[in-house]
């Protein structure tokens, strides 16, 4: 998978299947994306998996 770093510090990657199968991963910041979003504020609190991986793991969460 080709990893593409938006933010090279982010804990969140973005899994994106392309058109031929292969995977592209956008690394970007947790904290960026509940800023600016409240469905991912709500996403990646601890009431769902992807916040509790993301409260409980040194490496990134993919979404």
């Amino acid at each position: 998978m080709e990893t593409i770093p938006i933010d090279p510090k982010g804990d969140v990657c973005f899994v994106l299947n392309a058109a031929d199968e292969n995977k592209v991963g956008f690394v970007v910041s947790s904290k960026v994306l509940t800023l600016a979003s409240d469905v991912f504020s709500a996403m990646l609190s601890p009431h769902f998996r992807e916040g509790d991986a993301l409260l409980l793991s040194v490496a990134n969460v993919d979404l």
